[in-house]
């Protein structure tokens, strides 16, 4: 089996849609996930997570192309993992905007709180929701940007 076989880079034709990063495991379908988002003019890369050979990027080294390059990252890991990959997104110094799917905490993995940036959908949704959620995702990372002397390159 290769690493990450679903795993998509971005289109290589020149294009002015927004780059969603979909982050699912194999088992949740996320090439039929990610053939919606396509449908709807968004430019889709499909990141099936870390595996036992083949650890993430963000988690390890603090950085990963495609984060760096999505306009939305779509995480629907709902476990540890993408909690742990949701919050090093949110970290990033200019982050994409996020779209973050959740389940319920335990005691072992407390809820987080809330984060405006980040739109948050429960476990269960379907294509209008998901959409939705992505345009939302999108409207609040196009709010004021950073003004000359804020302190950000």
């Amino acid at each position: 089996m290769t690493r990450n076989p679903p795993r998509r880079r971005w289109s290589s034709r020149p294009t002015d849609a927004p780059r969603v990063l979909l982050e699912c495991a194999g088992p949740d379908s996320p090439e039929i996930i990610a053939d919606v988002i396509r449908r709807e003019g968004y430019d889709v890369a499909v990141c099936t997570g870390p595996d036992g050979s083949h650890p993430c990027d963000l988690l390890t080294h603090g950085a990963c192309e495609l984060v760096d390059e999505a306009d939305v990252v779509v995480n629907l890991f709902h476990n540890r993992v993408g909690d742990e990959i949701g919050t090093h997104v949110a970290s990033i110094r200019r982050p994409p905007a996020m779209v973050n799917q959740t389940a319920p905490p335990s005691e072992s993995r407390p809820g987080n709180p809330a984060d405006p940036r980040v739109v948050t959908v429960g476990r269960r949704m379907d294509r209008s929701q998901l959409l939705a959620s992505i345009r939302e995702a999108l409207r609040r990372r196009s709010g004021a940007g950073p003004v000359w002397g804020d302190g950000n390159p």
